[in-house]
């Protein structure tokens, strides 16, 4: 067999493969049967706007409002203070301090650590964002009535997870003071 036969032979295969991926795939491109229709668009309705059509609704959406500005919700949703430790809570009897517990209330038992307080809210965003940038959880809490911001890492769920963290923590940073103490979410 010549190369030009086999040249022959090599264009007739690839032209019946063509014409065989045409023959399959045009039929699938140009069957719209199965894409969903264009005019069909599926938005929520749209919402009802409340009219006020009274003086007794509109002194009454005043009054409400009066409320909401004197400050009242602000001091019932008010966060207790947190605390600050001296030094390491303790470890809660009869929790295995390498497994996720839940408390009594059914809230997870879990621990965060106390890295430093700062006058500086400056200085604290500072250092909550150098944690953060090597893979820490860090946080901070500012204590209106002291001026200062504290920095925390965590919370972690589960003591061991606080105490390798901190063990991580002293050698990055040489700072001997990290203390764990209970994270408590609100009530």
């Amino acid at each position: 067999m010549s190369t030009s036969e086999q040249h022959l032979k090599k264009r007739l295969l690839g032209a019946a493969i063509t014409v065989l991926a045409i023959a399959i795939i045009l039929p699938i491109v140009l069957n719209t049967q199965y894409l969903p229709p264009l005019d069909r668009a599926e938005f929520p309705p749209r919402p009802g706007v409340a009219i006020i059509k009274t003086d007794d609704e509109r002194s009454e959406i005043l009054e409400s409002l009066k409320r909401l500005d004197s400050g009242e919700a602000r001091r019932a949703i008010s966060l207790p203070e947190p605390r600050v430790v001296s030094r390491d809570d303790e470890p809660i009897s009869g929790v295995d301090q390498t497994e996720m517990a839940l408390d009594g209330n059914a809230r997870p038992i879990s621990w965060t650590l106390q890295m430093g307080a700062f006058n500086q809210v400056r200085n604290a965003n500072s250092l909550r964002d150098q944690l953060r940038r090597q893979g820490f959880k860090a946080y901070t809490i500012a204590f209106p009535g002291q001026d200062i911001t504290r920095v925390y890492v965590g919370p972690m769920l589960t003591r061991q997870d606080a105490e390798e963290a901190r063990e991580k923590l002293t050698d990055e940073f040489g700072q001997s003071d990290i203390y764990i103490r209970r994270y408590q979410t609100e009530p």
